[in-house]
């Protein structure tokens, strides 16, 4: 009787080792590599928001700072493989016064791999969004 049974169910193993290959890791690979796009984007957008405030702040007059910042971000975005983002800045309450805050504000939609265009970008990627504000100096002199 168990050699019967044996033979019914050899061969079963590698069956069942394949759909459980199919059913769990697949989409477990699939959802790890969403994580890591994530990440990156969101690694990259923190770091262009810090790059720009503080190539504005370290900026010797207004005119440079303006040049500056905006091309620190873009620059750093791009060492990250970041395209196309939202890159805004403010002062609070006005540039280069002693006291102020500096604010740069990045948005980017990142698309999650191999997801298909059609659903639109809600579906497809995810919002990855950064602010950093850096302190303009107490005791600088007024650079306007």
């Amino acid at each position: 009787m168990n050699a019967q049974i044996a033979r019914r169910e050899s061969g079963s193993a590698v069956i069942e080792f394949v759909m459980l290959t199919v059913v769990v890791i697949v989409p477990l690979f699939y959802i790890v590599m969403a994580v890591f796009h994530v990440q990156r984007a969101s690694f990259g957008v923190t770091a262009a928001s810090v790059a720009g405030a503080r190539a504005f702040v370290q900026a010797d007059s207004l005119g440079s700072a303006e040049r500056q910042w905006e091309t620190a971000a873009k620059l750093t975005l791009a060492d990250h493989g970041v395209a196309e983002s939202q890159i805004t800045r403010r002062c609070e309450p006005q540039c280069f016064v002693p006291g102020s805050i500096v604010e740069v504000r990045i948005v980017t939609q990142q698309p999650l791999p191999l997801a298909p265009r059609i659903f639109g970008d809600a579906l497809t990627s995810v919002t990855v969004e950064s602010v950093h504000r850096e302190p303009f100096g107490r005791y600088r002199a007024d650079g306007a």
